[in-house]
């Protein structure tokens, strides 16, 4: 069997309230060569069942991995280890995408062979649905100047990230000893490497949630 283009790793803990729309917007992408896997990590609420029944009534390559709590960068590593696509794409689960968004992203990849990331412009909703802002990054410079001075928001890579499948082959993953920052972290050690791309196009929803 042909293994997909892309591997999209959802972290899942305790979001029923959001978890369906954030898989109905993967299951609305135009660019449908995916696998998505979804890592419960832990619920003790109803997310691992309305994800059962969201993937038995929606057709796509679904899925869903279980394992013990372990905060959402061990969730998001070990989807990582169990993905098989040639670029890997990340959203949590209580975030939304636009449906170009990962063929947007695709094309500007796959036409620029010496990048190993892309990043998307995203809008911030309150988690009531109300919109507080729009995230527009700068050129990659900029942006990473920014990040190191602590100033402005950050690239948001959990949810806007693709990345090649060739740089997680050489370890580069999500610090789990991090509380906080692990997606800058990541973006920070990948900048390393080599080139990332920012589309300056709002691609991604990121929703404030407990």
């Amino acid at each position: 069997m042909k293994s997909p283009m892309v591997s999209i790793v959802v972290p899942l803990y305790n979001k029923e309230k959001y978890i369906l729309q954030c898989l109905l917007s993967i299951a609305n992408q135009d660019f449908k060569d995916w696998e998505c896997i979804i890592v419960d990590d832990g619920s003790t609420d109803k997310s691992f069942f309305l994800v059962e029944k969201f993937i038995l009534q929606t057709p796509g390559n679904w899925k869903v991995l279980t394992k013990k709590n372990g905060g959402p960068s061990s969730a998001r590593n070990f989807g990582i280890r169990n993905s098989i696509g040639q670029f890997i794409a990340f959203i949590d689960s209580d975030d939304v995408w636009l449906p170009n968004k990962l063929s947007r992203q695709l094309e500007i990849l796959l036409n620029a062979p010496t990048a190993f990331m892309s990043l998307t412009d995203y809008a911030i909703l309150e988690e009531d649905g109300s919109k507080i802002k729009v995230v527009r990054n700068s050129k990659e410079p900029q942006l990473l100047s920014k990040w190191l001075n602590m100033r402005g928001f950050g690239g948001l890579v959990e949810s806007t990230g693709l990345v090649r499948q060739s740089v997680i082959e050489d370890s580069l993953f999500f610090d789990e000893n991090l509380g906080t920052g692990e997606g800058l972290d990541f973006m920070l050690r990948v900048a390393q490497l080599g080139d990332f791309i920012v589309v300056p196009e709002f691609l991604t929803i990121y929703r404030l949630s407990e």
